[in-house]
């Protein structure tokens, strides 16, 4: 390996279109190598940042250019010197390009809010407040520019957007957006699917007249760095494909080594202390917010209050009272203290185990390996696979935030320390004040329920990241859809449906789109006046299938010989272009759906005496 000195940068235009060489040496075949590549030339860029503390002068079209000629900028440049060229720029868009290129790299919140603050004033001034028409117009220019704006655009970044996303519902419209642009722009219907998933998350919100606020959280993107930062290596290692052409590549999976890797993502996923639980554990400690929701909330409402003034007139009740408060404080405290952490040889007692796995835990492993292999069997390629870890690592995280809230749960009696309330508080007042002892008892453990109680949500997976629903729910969701268009429907309860079994992860963006198509047609063909009725069930063994039965009524106007004769019809007919169209019929489109793809199959459409008969199943991994 040949050691060469890096020459100093003099411009920028040298770095953009030059022909002088980087590097001095006497190889000739190298140097051009050098000048034809990309990775020299980042290296320079960034040496050239470094040692001139960022005090350069970009012109916006030389800056534009470079991007195009350098890679993996966003997670090698160096963060003091790329902040005071962002300060010293005077385009704006340089400033924007800079301050993407902080994006990743740097933990500064300043940082993050003034991307967040020129990024709005240039969409408002240039695009009219629409980011998917920022990005399309670098797109034919500078894609690159575009694809980062995209890749920054998290729910997370976007909720944070007041002025482009002024209300909850607008952030998911948003990104779907970006989605369909990204679809368009790589011609991969991957980002399609990401658009519509996202789009059916908000209506299941909608449904449940909730968008989530649920306070855990794992930064998505810095982890998709980290995972390339410490991961790819190691990815690439356990799966290789090698020939060329379809029928002449052949793939090697290996799952002992993708275990390893999801168990190391996993421990990161939790433990890092700057995008993991750990760090989210960590601001809640911090910041005071579980010392304030239990102890300071608790007592401040029953302190404060009319309705027990009496009471603090008795020096025996305030004294016994301060007891009480001294040992609820160290008992929360302790929680804090011990707790509420990732359990490590530091932290012993802490409650959430990455490096445990009960039987629940490695199924869940299996299936992510599974799941990782199947995915790069099909592209062969890594790109992607980070969005499945990230799945996978809430699915394991949700089986470790059980155990936090078991024992947040037994704790509601210790907290309480109800022998000292019964045996030394309530004695202590006079007996015209039993009563009202009574009552401060009742409302005090009543409030210390509610807190815990409330608590719990701190410590649940947020849907929006690794979303969940019941079946019912879906179909909840589904009418509500079909009503805005369709408000008479009114499919009723159904007595005898079983609607508690519940999907994870992408699997049921899939049940939503087709049983939608079953339902609409319901809406639009039935009789709206008469019940719905559904079955889901899930079987048990090796293969887990999700069966979905459907029935609706036909109207009594219509012959039911000539509603079979319509859907026989439609079955036959092509369905390769049912995208292409709307209205006319939907079972076109659920048979291209099934088509498409292979853990879905339609087993019955067909009309039985009065009524519509649909069978679906899906094949469910876990």
């Amino acid at each position: 390996m040949y050691l060469y000195k890096i020459l100093e940068a003099t411009t920028i235009l040298t770095l953009r279109v030059g022909k002088t060489p980087f590097t001095k040496h006497p190889y000739e075949f190298l140097a051009k190598l050098e000048l034809s590549g990309t990775a020299t030339r980042s290296a320079v860029f960034n040496y050239w940042l470094y040692h001139s503390d960022g005090q350069i002068g970009f012109e916006r079209d030389d800056l534009f250019t470079l991007m195009g000629l350098t890679r993996d900028l966003s997670r090698t440049v160096p963060i003091k010197a790329v902040r005071t060229a962002a300060k010293l720029a005077r385009d704006g868009l340089v400033r924007l390009i800079l301050l993407l290129l902080l994006a990743k790299r740097s933990k500064n919140e300043l940082d993050s809010f003034q991307l967040r603050k020129l990024l709005e004033n240039i969409t408002i001034k240039e695009h009219d407040g629409a980011l998917v028409k920022l990005v399309e117009a670098y797109e034919s220019t500078h894609p690159y520019v575009s694809e980062y704006i995209y890749e920054i655009s998290t729910e997370d970044f976007l909720a944070k957007l007041n002025k482009l996303a002024p209300h909850r519902a607008d952030i998911p419209e948003v990104r779907a957006s970006l989605h369909e642009w990204m679809a368009r722009f790589t011609k991969d219907e991957h980002f399609l699917e990401r658009a519509r998933a996202v789009r059916i998350d908000h209506q299941l919100n909608r449904v449940r007249n909730e968008i989530d606020d649920h306070r855990i959280y794992v930064d998505p993107s810095r982890f998709s760095s980290w995972i390339e930062d410490e991961m790819m290596i190691e990815l690439n290692s356990a799966l290789t494909s090698t020939g060329s052409g379809r029928k002449g590549v052949s793939v090697n999976c290996d799952e002992t080594i993708l275990s390893l890797v999801m168990g190391q993502c996993y421990n990161a996923f939790c433990s890092n202390p700057v995008f993991g639980i750990a760090s989210y554990i960590g601001r809640r400690i911090r910041h005071g917010t579980f010392h304030g929701h239990l102890y300071s909330s608790v007592i401040n409402q029953i302190e404060k209050g009319e309705k027990f003034g009496h009471l603090s007139r008795s020096p025996q009740f305030v004294a016994k009272w301060s007891a009480w408060k001294d040992a609820y404080n160290r008992s929360i405290e302790e929680v804090i203290r011990d707790r509420l952490h990732v359990n490590s040889k530091a932290k012993p007692l802490g409650l959430l185990q990455p490096e445990v796995y009960g039987p629940q835990k490695l199924e869940i492993l299996s299936a992510a390996v599974n799941t990782i292999s199947t995915a790069y069997a099909e592209t062969k390629t890594v790109a992607g696979i980070d969005l499945d870890i990230i799945d996978y690592c809430w699915r394991l995280a949700e089986c470790d935030l059980i155990a936090v809230n078991r024992y947040l749960k037994n704790l509601q009696v210790p907290l309480k320390n109800i022998p000292f309330l019964e045996n030394e508080l309530l004695p202590s007042v006079a007996l015209a004040d039993t009563k009202l002892a009574e009552s401060f008892r009742r409302e005090l453990e009543h409030s210390i329920d509610r807190k815990i109680a409330a608590v719990f949500e701190w410590f649940k997976r947020p849907s929006i990241v690794a979303p969940k629903a019941s079946l019912s729910l879906l179909f909840d969701a589904i009418v509500a859809e079909i009503k805005d268009t369709t408000p008479d429907f009114n499919p009723q309860e159904d007595e005898n449906s079983n609607g508690e079994v519940e999907l994870v992860g992408g699997a049921y963006h899939i049940v939503y789109d087709s049983l939608a198509v079953v339902v609409a047609n319901a809406a639009k063909h039935g009789d709206r006046s008469r019940p719905v009725r559904r079955n889901f069930e899930i079987t048990s063994g090796k293969q887990k299938l999700l069966i979905v039965k459907i029935s609706s009524s036909i109207r009594l106007s219509d012959d039911p010989a000539e509603v079979s004769a319509v859907i026989e019809e439609r079955k036959k007919a092509n369905f390769q272009d049912a995208n292409l169209y709307q209205g006319k019929s939907g079972i076109s489109k659920l048979l291209l759906l099934a088509h498409n793809r292979q853990d879905l199959s339609l087993e019955q459409y067909e009309v039985l005496g009065n009524e519509v008969h649909v069978r679906l199943t899906y094949d469910l991994e876990h």
